[in-house]
C-alpha cells in the first residue's frame, strides 16, 4: 500500500498530511480525537475499497502547526492544502467522531470540492459534547497537554502487561453494552487490533482544543453549518456506542437537509472492528457508487 507523508504550508501555518491507498477517487479524511493523519485506523475502509484517503491531522494533533483554529478557520486552509495537493474535488469528505464537525464545515463551506459528506459515529452535533458530566470532567485532567503523554503510556504499558484487562478497561467506556456481553466474540486478531488502536493514540493539545469548541456557546455555528450542507450525506452510527450518543446521529439527521442516517449495530464506537465491519464497507461503497452516478 503507497503511503505519503508530507507537510503543506498554509496561510495559517503548517498542515500534516497522509495520502494512502490505491488510485482510485479521493476521499478527504478528519481524524477523530487522539488521533492523527499519520494513526487513522478507520480510514483504512476507504483504502479496502481503493479509494485514495487524503488524512489531514487536525490543529493540535500530529505534526500541524495552525494555533488553536476552529473547525470553520481551520475549513479554509484545508482548501489550501487541497490546492497544493492539485487536487479538484473530493468523492467524499469524510469525519469520524470528533472529527465530524470539521468535516461538515469542509462540505458546507466548499460545495464546489465535495461531492458528498460521510460522519462516522460522529460528535459534536448542534448537541454539546462529552456526552457525561465525567467526561466533561476528567477529559480536560486525564488529557491536558502536560499530562496525556503519561495517560497514554500508562494505558500502553496496561495493553502489554495485562492485555485482556486493558482491553475491558477501555472498551468498558466506549460500549452501552455489558464488555462480557460481547468482546469475547471477537477473535484474536480482531482484539488485538483494539490493543493497537489504544497504543497508537495520543492526544497533543488536540482533544483539548476540540473540547473548546464543542460546548454549548458553538452550539448555533455548529447547527448553522449543519443546515449550509447541500451535497449527499451519509450519517452512520451505532445505539450501542458509548463514546458518542446515538442522539448526535439524529441530530445531524434532522439539521443537515441531504442526511441519511444508517444504524450499524456495533457493540462499540471502534466501529470498523468486529462483525459489522462487512456492512460497514457495503454500506460505504453502496453510498459513494450513488455520487459517482
Amino acid at each position: 500500500m503507497e503511503r505519503d507523508h508530507g507537510l503543506i504550508t498554509t496561510s495559517g501555518g503548517v498542515v500534516e498530511v497522509v495520502a494512502q491507498g490505491g488510485p482510485g477517487d479521493a476521499v478527504l479524511y478528519f481524524h477523530g480525537g487522539h488521533e492523527s493523519a499519520t494513526a487513522v485506523p478507520a480510514a483504512l475502509l476507504y483504502v479496502e475499497l481503493g479509494y485514495c484517503v487524503i488524512s489531514v491531522s487536525r490543529p493540535g494533533y500530529g505534526l500541524t502547526d495552525v494555533d488553536s483554529v476552529s473547525p470553520a478557520t481551520f475549513a479554509v486552509l484545508v482548501d489550501e492544502v487541497r490546492d497544493s495537493l492539485g487536487r479538484g474535488e473530493f468523492l467524499a469528505v469524510v469525519g469520524t467522531s470528533f472529527g465530524g464537525p470539521q468535516a461538515v464545515e469542509y462540505a458546507g463551506r466548499f460545495p464546489g470540492r465535495a461531492r458528498s459528506l460521510v460522519l462516522h459515529s460522529a460528535a459534536p452535533s448542534s448537541r454539546a459534547y462529552p456526552d457525561s458530566i465525567v467526561e466533561r470532567l476528567g477529559a480536560p485532567v486525564l488529557f491536558h497537554p502536560r499530562v496525556e503523554r503519561f495517560t497514554w503510556r500508562a494505558i500502553s504499558g496496561l495493553m502489554r502487561t495485562a492485555p485482556g484487562l486493558g482491553l475491558r478497561v477501555m472498551m468498558a467506556s466506549l460500549s452501552t453494552r455489558p464488555v462480557s456481553s460481547w468482546l469475547p466474540t471477537l477473535d484474536a486478531d480482531q482484539r488485538q487490533e483494539m490493543r493497537e488502536v489504544f497504543c497508537a493514540m495520543r492526544s497533543g493539545s488536540g482533544f483539548m482544543i476540540d473540547l473548546r469548541h464543542a460546548g454549548t456557546g458553538s452550539a448555533d455555528a455548529r447547527r448553522r453549518a449543519q443546515e449550509q450542507v447541500a451535497c449527499p450525506t451519509l450519517v452512520t452510527a451505532s445505539r450501542d456506542d458509548g463514546g458518542v450518543a446515538w442522539e448526535h446521529a439524529e441530530d445531524f439527521r434532522a439539521t443537515i437537509p441531504t442526511a441519511r442516517l444508517m444504524e450499524i449495530p456495533a457493540a462499540s464506537h471502534l466501529f470498523w472492528i468486529g462483525p459489522t465491519k462487512t456492512q460497514m464497507l457495503t454500506a460505504i461503497q453502496d453510498f459513494l457508487a450513488t455520487v459517482k452516478r
